[in-house]
């Protein structure tokens, strides 16, 4: 990140979807002591321009070329602080591509920087808000402020692996630029050694929970609604046989359920 411009205390703008390159260029900003400002694909460009002029950051990633190709015509001639911007869907050996980059610090072996650790009181993310009732406002979260969090999720039980085991698997679809997608799907399933498969987008929830097979999801009510109109409607057009299955499989899981809670009989074989 040197070679991009990246120092102690820098903000660092990312216009991208939840991916692996998200968490790795988080983790690598706070391994510098250097601030994340996280920003959505579909914000406009003078939405992009105004955040990073606002945070003055000085390195930008884009997720696609088309995020890449409207940023380099309208957001950098207007944003004088940023110095450095990659493009993490672009092929390795493209010169402005993520990938190239990560080629040329592996390189450089042990020639990378020294891990610069923050403090509990050092900015981790500048999160702003969607602007409804004027420009966006940039709100500062601490390091401190993502540890407590994953810290109270462990404290609300005796056992912290009661809340999620090392054995689970989430499907990660929130928004890590927004805070609860971050703390709860991406650190607090890290800070207990659980995994997760990162989701293509509402449209494909549905595929993406069937391919993932999550033992724990972390959601909001819209998304709950979302899944049970789509069995509800899977159901509905199907022959009267399957129909059928679907409703006794729905009223035996929901018996199965009731009985590993305790609060009600086990089921028979049959």
């Amino acid at each position: 990140m040197i070679n991009a411009g990246v120092r102690e205390f820098s903000k660092i703008g990312i216009i991208s979807n939840n991916r692996w390159e998200w968490a790795t260029i988080a983790a690598a900003a706070y391994s510098l002591n250097a601030t994340l400002v996280p920003m959505y694909e579909a914000q406009l460009p003078k939405d992009w321009a105004y955040i990073l002029n606002d945070s003055e950051s000085c390195t930008v990633f884009c997720a696609t070329q088309d995020i890449y190709d409207r940023a380099q015509r309208e957001v950098l001639p207007s944003t004088p602080s940023v110095k450095a911007m990659l493009c993490l869907d672009a092929a390795e050996g493209e010169p402005h591509a993520f990938a190239t980059a990560m080629a040329a610090a592996e390189k450089e072996g042990s020639a990378q920087t020294a891990i610069l650790a923050p403090t509990p009181d050092d900015l981790a993310n500048l999160v702003y808000t969607s602007g409804t009732t004027g420009k966006p406002k940039g709100v500062e979260l601490l390091h401190s402020n993502s540890t407590s969090n994953v810290l109270g999720v462990r404290h609300m039980v005796d056992d912290p692996h009661d809340f999620v085991r090392q054995s689970d698997r989430s499907l990660a679809f929130l928004p890590w630029a927004h805070s609860y997608g971050q703390t709860c799907e991406l650190w607090c399933a890290i800070a207990h050694g659980a995994s997760m498969g990162v989701g293509r987008g509402v449209p494909f929830i549905l595929e993406d929970l069937a391919m993932v097979k999550p033992t724990t999801l972390f959601a909001v009510p819209t998304l709950y609604k979302r899944i049970y109109d789509g069995v509800h409607n899977m159901m509905e057009s199907s022959s009267g046989t399957r129909k059928k299955l679907i409703k006794k499989a729905l009223v035996l899981g929901h018996k199965k359920a009731e009985a590993r809670k305790g609060s009600g009989p086990e089921l028979g074989f049959l």
